[in-house]
């Protein structure tokens, strides 16, 4: 691999790790890096750094949240009727739950915080993200990859639609 392609895959792992924890203030995702990066690199490269990226850049959500659910404030929101209920509910399901959440465009902060703040268990907690991390990078690189064609098409309708 040469060193262009070394610093895009780094610069994808940079992005799939901040999305997570700039998407309060800005939706950033690295599925547009990803589609681009596997047009002309390795498609398992590419996808599993985004998946990597994307894993990493969820703990320090996670930490902060499993840290603070110790305040009282944070206990005393936890342990609010309707609040507790949910999450009680959903305690047996939170790993599909997780991977649930990866998948969609929902901010990916959600997911570290509430885990944390529930004091799931970490390695479940990443195997999860890494699970829903995979069912989207994975096939998303491996289509840009096969299908650059569309992926072209795709490209130049969407440029043709934002510059009309």
């Amino acid at each position: 691999m040469s060193i262009t392609g070394s610093l895009e895959l780094i610069s994808l792992f940079g992005v799939a790790v901040l999305a997570p924890n700039i998407n309060f203030f800005l939706p950033v995702r690295p599925t547009f890096l990803t589609i681009v990066l596997a047009a002309h690199m390795p498609w398992f490269a590419v996808g599993m750094t985004a998946v990597i990226g994307g894993v990493v850049g969820v703990i320090p959500l996670y930490e902060v949240a499993y840290k603070a659910s110790e305040t009282k404030r944070v206990q005393r929101w936890l342990h609010m009727p309707g609040i507790g209920k949910v999450l009680h509910a959903l305690k047996n399901k939170l790993f599909l739950l997780i991977v649930l959440l990866v998948v969609t465009p929902l901010p990916d902060q959600l997911i570290g915080l509430s885990a944390g703040a529930q004091k799931y268990p970490f390695g479940r907690f990443l195997l999860a993200n890494l699970v829903g991390r995979a069912l989207i990078y994975l096939p998303l690189a491996y289509l840009a990859a096969h299908h650059q064609a569309a992926v072209q098409s795709a490209w130049t309708w969407a440029v043709h639609l934002l510059t009309f």
